[in-house]
């Protein structure tokens, strides 16, 4: 959709809820450029949303460690399959949870799952023990998962 529908689609919201556009002081969005034109067209102010702009700054932090968010992600595959499913509920282990890149919090939510079924994936499956990380990525992971609880906070 481009910048001309959605002023089309926001001056019909506008008209339903009998708002005047003079009375818009600002669009909090991100940079996309379909966003940039339709403040520069509607002379109306854009300020950046602080929660985009937080997740940048974390997902900046992570960035080091994407070689070891990575190998957890690719357990988290690995264990949603039906056999593993089964194997995990014997275990009465959690259900795998997977990062999703535009949100660090499923980053601290996958790390968090990771720490939460760690001593039950030696019952699960013989072939996970490539994917699952060493004791030195532990320990880094360990680290960043106190910063992201920190931040989570």
């Amino acid at each position: 959709m481009g910048s001309d529908a959605i002023i089309e689609l926001l001056d019909d919201v506008l008209d339903t809820y009998e708002i005047h556009a003079s009375q818009l002081c600002f669009y909090v969005c991100d940079h996309a450029s379909v966003n940039v034109a339709l403040a520069n067209k509607t002379l109306v102010p854009m300020i950046g949303c602080a929660s985009h702009q937080f997740n940048l700054a974390v997902q900046a932090l992570m960035r080091e460690d994407d070689d070891i968010l990575d190998k957890i992600h690719d357990l988290m595959v690995k264990l949603n399959t039906i056999t593993n499913w089964h194997h995990l509920r014997e275990a009465d282990a959690l259900m795998p949870v997977y990062r999703n890149t535009t949100r660090w919090i499923s980053t601290f939510s996958m790390i968090d799952r990771y720490f939460r079924i760690y001593s039950k994936l030696d019952r699960i499956d013989d072939q996970l023990a490539d994917v699952i990380p060493t004791p030195r990525e532990n320990v880094r992971l360990k680290a960043l998962f106190e910063d992201l609880k920190n931040l989570e906070s």
